[in-house]
């Protein structure tokens, strides 16, 4: 059943993306002192490189996340079959 936990996990993982793409984005451009949002490009020069363009790909890629939405829940109730399982098993046993 380990193969159970690491499906669940995978797609939360992927389900999720979205999310962490946002979470990228934003801490990149704190950091930099950027203002970065999903409508408008704006720049954003660090070390001498403009990655405004593509922080804004990142940050609106956020969007996804309706798309995705399932794959989290899934994965989400994959790992709460495998706790639930792993309890009654682990209180079988006397443990």
């Amino acid at each position: 059943m380990r193969w159970l936990t690491r499906i669940g996990w995978l797609l939360l993982l992927v389900g999720l993306l979205p999310v962490i793409s946002i979470l990228v984005a934003s801490a990149i451009s704190a950091l930099a002192g950027c203002n970065v949002n999903e409508g408008i490009i704006t720049p954003c020069v660090i070390g001498g490189t403009d990655y405004g363009e593509t922080l804004a790909y990142l940050f609106t890629f956020g969007w996804m996340i309706f798309f995705t939405l399932p794959l989290v829940i899934i994965g989400a109730a994959l790992l709460l079959i495998r706790l639930v399982q792993s309890l009654l098993a682990r209180r079988r046993s006397g443990g």
